[in-house]
């Protein structure tokens, strides 16, 4: 009889084509293919003509959309957390009553609140997968933080997709039998063989970032880094970024402001098979986020055979192994960023060897099917 996992999470993608939070479907494919029954409770918050309808018709899974009141901002968090609570361990019943469910795995703090509560009462086990930080401080403060503390403890297992967040949240769970790390990880192409890139000398060197464009990501120390070396009179590259989010602005004054418009474009989100089609025409992805839980994009960008840059002490360092299968920079550190981007566009044509191994050892340890493994072994470790 093939196991029955319900997915608990507020931001399920409106559609498997879009590149925005996949991170949650590829996993639930993977588990599905392994034999598993997924159904998906998705938890909005509820905005005034701003929620999107999931296509559920292009998902092979059961679907339940419900919406739930919630203060913008975190303002008043405890009472969006209860209105959560409420509105979902109600859903998780029915649900459960229709399924018999063999365990719950919700996704982020706050569906991780109702997931922990009602798998107490139906006596079902629950894991909680934490995928970033919130920066913001109302969200663990006062009534609220004392929710989410219990909401940690009280999960049979916490699972955090990458070593920064565990080290983050170490304050209030360092129990090893209590906690896993699963790293996140990535489709390969369908109908695409996995390019193979030139390596000549005085080439122009294809730069990509795939990213939301938002603070900590580092797109705006690339663009000034490049314009160093542009003005040192290192000029064989064209920097391609995709993505979209509340920096575009700023990214785009960086851009004109350091006379970049001829080598820099700016191409916005991408469908994810079209973000596959810019990796394929690339040479370099650098993304010196210096907060980056895990770093999918780093792992399909290694896919492709692209020389990659990273963050020390962030995700990425999860499968970047410095000088051998990529690099790695200090967070925030533009002369360390200056210095390793010369090095990879002036010597490009050296570096066959390291992203020959970074393509190697990404495809062997960091597919979605792997992920998926890892996880069945945790659903039966906490007593499926």
């Amino acid at each position: 009889m093939s196991l029955k996992i319900l997915w608990v999470t507020s931001s399920f993608p409106v559609d498997p084509k879009i590149g925005k939070n996949l991170y949650l479907w590829h996993p639930l494919q993977a588990l599905k293919n392994l034999g598993a029954k997924c159904v998906v409770l998705n938890m909005q918050p509820w905005k005034p003509m701003v929620n999107k309808s999931i296509d559920e018709a292009q998902f092979e899974i059961d679907i339940v959309n419900r919406q739930y009141f919630s203060i913008p901002r975190h303002y008043c968090r405890a009472i969006s957390n209860y209105s959560c609570l409420l509105k979902a361990a109600s859903e998780i019943k029915k649900l459960h009553a229709r399924y018999q469910f063999d365990v719950i795995h919700a996704h982020g703090e706050i569906c991780g609140l109702p997931a922990v509560a009602i798998s107490k009462k139906l006596h079902i086990p629950v894991a909680v997968t934490i995928h970033g930080i919130d920066m913001c401080k109302r969200l663990w403060q006062g009534r609220s933080g004392k929710q989410f503390n219990r909401m940690f403890k009280e999960a049979n297992k916490i699972i955090y997709v990458g070593k920064p967040l565990q080290q983050h949240f170490r304050h209030i769970t360092n129990d090893k039998a209590h906690f896993s790390i699963v790293h996140n990880g990535f489709r390969l192409p369908v109908n695409q063989s996995l390019t193979e890139r030139v390596f000549e000398n005085q080439k122009i060197i294809q730069i990509i970032s795939v990213s939301n464009l938002h603070e900590g990501k580092g797109i705006d120390l690339t663009l000034y880094a490049l314009s160093f070396l542009k003005n040192q009179g290192v000029k064989n590259w064209f920097y391609t970024i995709i993505g979209d989010g509340d920096q575009r602005k700023y990214l785009e004054k960086i851009i004109m402001q350091c006379n970049l418009s001829d080598q820099v474009k700016l191409i916005g989100q991408c469908a994810h098979e079209a973000v596959y089609d810019y990796l394929k025409k690339s040479d370099l992805f650098c993304l010196p986020s210096y907060r980056e839980a895990f770093g999918i994009a780093y792992l399909e960008a290694m896919a492709h055979g692209l020389l990659t840059i990273g963050v020390k002490g962030q995700g990425a360092q999860a499968f970047i192994d410095q000088g051998k299968t990529g690099f790695l920079v200090s967070p925030n550190d533009m002369d360390d960023l200056k210095q390793t981007l010369f090095l990879a566009i002036t010597q490009f044509h050296t570096m066959k060897a390291i992203s020959f191994s970074g393509k190697e050892h990404v495809i062997k340890n960091f597919t979605w099917k792997q992920n998926a493994e890892k996880l069945m072994a945790i659903y039966k470790e906490i007593g499926i």
